[in-house]
């Protein structure tokens, strides 16, 4: 299958040429060999006519010298006409040549055959004259021309107009033969001719087709999505350059389609985490306007609304963490030797909580990416693992390198989590079953894997209730890695 639309061109601009060549050899092959064969055929019985044309003649002049000479007896009458009756010989042998190829027709070759008889008739009477007259007996001489000279002379003469008839006829017939094959040959032609020019009109308007049915489609597609309407697909597979600009449009509206959905969604889970806030905040100074209140009550208020403005803070600064997340410029990359600075985040970790804080083996790597934003990325996990384990729990930080990439772990010894909300962890505003006590936007995971995915990585989770959690950020691997097994440092904040 032909999977460019140059390569379909090329193919259509060989069939044409392939056509023309086809139609132009057929013209110079075909017909025009039949043309010549009918000029041949009628310059041969052109020479053959003008042959017993010069035959007539010449009989005709030895009629006239033989009676020159019965009337005369002069010598010259009678070498003239020895002279015409050979030129007959030599034009029946030059008729005869004509026919080396093709040889005589046996109605050709009877009349030659009685031409010649006729002749050689004609000349046994001049010799016989010639004697009459060599033996002054003029008068027989006379008798003998007048009646069987001129019978000879005249059953030739007839023989030449039969001759005549019969070449006029066979070359009517053979040039009607050599016009009807050339008339066959040049219908070939034009079928051929119009199979050609169908076959190129075909191969042409297959391109044409190809081009402009998927430029239709994809016209289509794009008023439709204009109007409004994202859930439009091209649905173009070819292999062609279009096929690929099809494929890359369908992408295209299918992250914009998943970007209308995931702002509709944002939308709404902003308005419904904003509404909680708000509500109580307008509680309680409803409840202040009401009437007086002791010091006591506005001071209960005044904190209360003071620590939902502070959660508000909190939820609108992560809101737009995660809106500036999918930005090209929301990352500031630089190479980061990973184990130092793996080793500054454990250092500020072990202020979070009371735990058993661990920093176990580091790989010696660099990568290509924010200190900041993955600083608040590891801290978020870690945090994460404080919340969901006790003072004598343990929390461990490492890392190792797989398959050209390098994995974070945070690994917890606490609660772990609950099957049924593997799937949601990452999901903006999603608290498990076992967080709600603790508080928090629901947003910690979600900026997580934001971070993990700008710096062209991913996170994972294993875990089981009870048994303790693992996460894992994948980052890729900036320069050629050395493996350099940090001492295990250990931790514990009372």
């Amino acid at each position: 299958m032909l999977r460019s639309i140059a390569s379909r061109l090329v193919v259509a601009f060989v069939v044409t040429t392939v056509s023309l060549v086809a139609i132009a050899g057929l013209a110079l092959f075909g017909v025009a060999p039949q043309f010549r064969t009918v000029g041949a055929v009628q310059e041969h019985h052109l020479q053959e006519l003008s042959i017993f044309d010069d035959i007539r003649l010449q009989l005709n002049d030895a009629v006239h010298q033989d009676q020159n000479y019965v009337r005369t007896g002069a010598p010259a009458f009678d070498d003239a006409f020895e002279a015409d009756i050979e030129e007959i010989a030599r034009l029946v042998r030059v008729h005869a040549s004509l026919h080396l190829q093709t040889g005589l027709t046996p109605d050709e070759a009877s009349g030659i055959f009685r031409l010649r008889r006729a002749v050689d008739q004609y000349t046994a009477v001049q010799d016989e004259v010639d004697e009459l007259l060599t033996a002054g007996r003029r008068a027989e001489a006379l008798a003998v021309s007048s009646g069987r000279g001129r019978r000879a002379a005249e059953t030739a003469l007839s023989t030449i107009r039969d001759l005549v008839a019969l070449e006029r006829h066979e070359a009517n017939e053979q040039i009607a033969g050599a016009a009807t094959q050339a008339d066959r040959v040049y219908r070939f032609m034009l079928i051929a001719a119009l199979a050609a020019v169908v076959v190129t009109g075909g191969a042409v308007w297959s391109v044409v087709r190809s081009v402009t049915t998927p430029v239709g489609r994809l016209v289509d597609a794009t008023r439709r999505i204009d109007a409004g309407n994202l859930s439009i697909r091209t649905g173009i597979g070819g292999k062609d350059e279009i096929g690929a600009l099809a494929r890359s449009f369908d992408r295209m509206v299918d992250r914009l389609e998943g970007t209308f959905r995931e702002q509709e969604r944002f939308l709404t889970d902003v308005s419904h985490e904003l509404r909680t806030p708000i509500t109580i905040i307008r509680g309680h100074l409803e409840v202040l306007t009401r009437g007086p209140r002791t010091p006591g009550q506005v001071a209960r208020a005044v904190a209360v609304s003071l620590d939902e403005l502070e959660r508000m803070g909190r939820l609108v600064h992560d809101l737009l963490l995660l809106a500036r997340a999918i930005r090209p410029d929301f990352l500031a990359p630089e190479r980061i030797a990973l184990r130092p600075f793996l080793m500054e985040v454990f250092d500020k970790a072990v202020g979070i909580a009371p735990r058993l804080w661990h920093l176990g083996p580091l790989a010696d790597v660099v990568v290509l990416g924010d200190r900041d934003q993955l600083t608040q990325a590891i801290l978020n996990l870690l945090r994460n693992a404080a919340d969901h384990t006790g003072p004598t729990d343990a929390i461990q930080l490492s890392s190792r390198l797989a398959d050209g990439t390098v994995q974070i772990t945070v690994t917890d010894a606490g609660e772990g989590i609950d099957p049924a909300d593997l799937p949601h962890l990452f999901t903006r505003f999603h608290r498990g079953s076992t967080s709600k006590a603790f508080g928090g936007t629901g947003l910690g995971l979600s900026i997580v894997k934001a971070i993990a995915i700008a710096h062209g990585g991913d996170v994972r989770v294993e875990g089981r209730e009870g048994t303790g959690t693992l996460f894992a950020v994948i980052l890729p691997v900036a320069a050629p890695p050395e493996v350099h097994q940090e001492e295990p440092r250990h931790a514990t904040l009372v």
